[in-house]
């Protein structure tokens, strides 16, 4: 799992790259990946993604 920029993901076995707002804030602070496989290609297709919420800090000028 590679976090981008954009606030979106890349899922490095499958290529999968996930869009922000694909991404589900996950119920227990863990990744979690849905992904199925079309029945003819057998090629795997993304179903739902979730991950931990960010924590954001930004430091406030003096």
């Amino acid at each position: 799992m590679q976090s981008r920029a954009d606030g979106g993901y890349v899922y490095l076995p499958d290529g999968f790259n996930i869009p922000r707002e694909r991404v589900q804030e996950s119920p227990d602070g863990r990744y979690h990946i849905c992904e199925n496989h079309y029945v003819i290609t057998n090629q795997p297709y993304l179903r739902c993604f979730f991950a931990p919420r960010l924590k954001v800090s930004r430091l406030l000028p003096r």
